[in-house]
């Protein structure tokens, strides 16, 4: 008899565990429950079996969170490989910063994951207004003329930073952009030294290294003249980098950040 009351008293404990868990202001009935996945989590949680497509694993640090419907799994594997408990290809988030699928069967965001030949894209949105497609990336030139900072903030709101020409080929096809809209003018792109003075950053806080990485710089520049010569732009007639003061208003090239494909 003392044996059966324990168990009676263990029995109701989990019920009101279980209950005060899965009470959050509405009912859950037996049939939700018995279709609807439960988590806890800390931490972001990967796996490496097939996932079930109608439920995923979301973060949190205090209680169970329901979860809705979905078609790509939580360790960024996706393809015909990977397939969904329904049999589908597992599909890579389209809001997320991982859009495309690689040939690889890997969720990225790389022109290896979205722009090639066996690239699967799956962003939701449209090619923006006014850009033009490098790859998976977006560019615009706008030709109104700002202060660098100004300029900034119009590339921000469209979602995006000064351009970036990091290699060779970027640089020809923003130079190119930058000559189509107005080729006797200076165009801002996103290269500064302005939290310390020799130390060049692009716009998206990656270091550029005057001496060993590739540059456009113009001969003898980057060199400060006359002191608060710390934002860079091209050259109004050749393809060349050189740096003034960024309280000059110049016209200027803005870039996505989040990598689109049309």
């Amino acid at each position: 008899m003392a044996t059966t009351k324990v168990r009676v008293v263990v029995w109701l404990g989990m019920m009101l565990v279980i209950g005060c868990i899965f009470s959050n202001g509405s009912d859950v009935n037996k049939s939700e429950l018995a279709t609807t996945t439960y988590a806890f989590v800390g931490r972001p949680q990967f796996t490496s079996t097939p996932y079930r497509d109608q439920s995923t694993l979301q973060t949190t640090t205090d209680r169970a969170v329901k979860i809705g419907i979905k078609k790509w799994r939580d360790d960024f594997q996706c393809g015909p490989e990977f397939p969904l408990e329904d049999g589908n290809p597992a599909e890579c988030d389209p809001d997320s910063i991982y859009p495309c699928c690689s040939p690889g069967n890997w969720c990225g965001n790389t022109t290896h994951h979205c722009d090639c030949e066996d690239c699967v894209f799956y962003k939701k949105a449209g090619c923006p207004s006014g850009y033009t497609q490098y790859g998976g990336t977006f560019f615009k030139v706008y030709n109104q003329a700002k202060t660098y900072d100004q300029a900034r903030h119009v590339c921000a709101a469209d979602g995006g930073l000064l351009a970036m020409p990091k290699d060779r080929d970027l640089d020809i096809l923003l130079w190119k952009l930058k000559k189509a809209a107005d080729p006797g003018v200076h165009f801002w792109f996103g290269l500064s030294d302005r939290k310390r003075e020799g130390e060049w950053m692009w716009a998206d806080g990656t270091p550029h290294n005057v001496t060993t990485d590739w540059g456009g710089w113009n001969w003898g520049q980057p060199d400060d003249n006359a002191g608060g010569e710390d934002c860079v732009h091209y050259r109004r007639y050749c393809r060349t980098w050189n740096d003034m003061q960024c309280k000059t208003s110049l016209k200027f090239i803005c870039q996505l950040t989040q990598v689109l494909r049309c």
